[in-house]
């Protein structure tokens, strides 16, 4: 993984022993997802997602923009509940 993402310019270390967050990975990746050719799309998707779930992970990396998106909903619902339940926990 860490050779075919170095190939398109995707690095997945910040040193020897660091690996940078997925997220941080992931974000790159998609950024540079749409301009790559079918070939090297092929091999990302195999190698960071396996030979049977690389349609999962090429419609991951192709609405990327939804992931985060829902992803800032799903951070902002759970603070929301939270705040509803300490709210209502406080009132017993």
């Amino acid at each position: 993984m860490e050779t075919v993402l170095g190939k398109i310019g995707v690095k997945i270390r910040d040193g020897l022993t660091d690996f940078r967050d997925l997220s941080d990975v992931l974000s790159e990746l998609a950024a540079k997802y749409d301009k790559l050719n079918d070939v090297e799309r092929n091999a990302v998707n195999t190698a960071m997602f396996g030979t049977y779930q690389q349609n999962k992970g090429a419609v991951l990396l192709s609405n990327w923009d939804k992931v985060e998106k829902l992803t800032k909903v799903s951070e902002d619902s759970t603070t929301e509940a939270l705040d509803k339940f300490e709210a209502h926990t406080s009132t017993l």
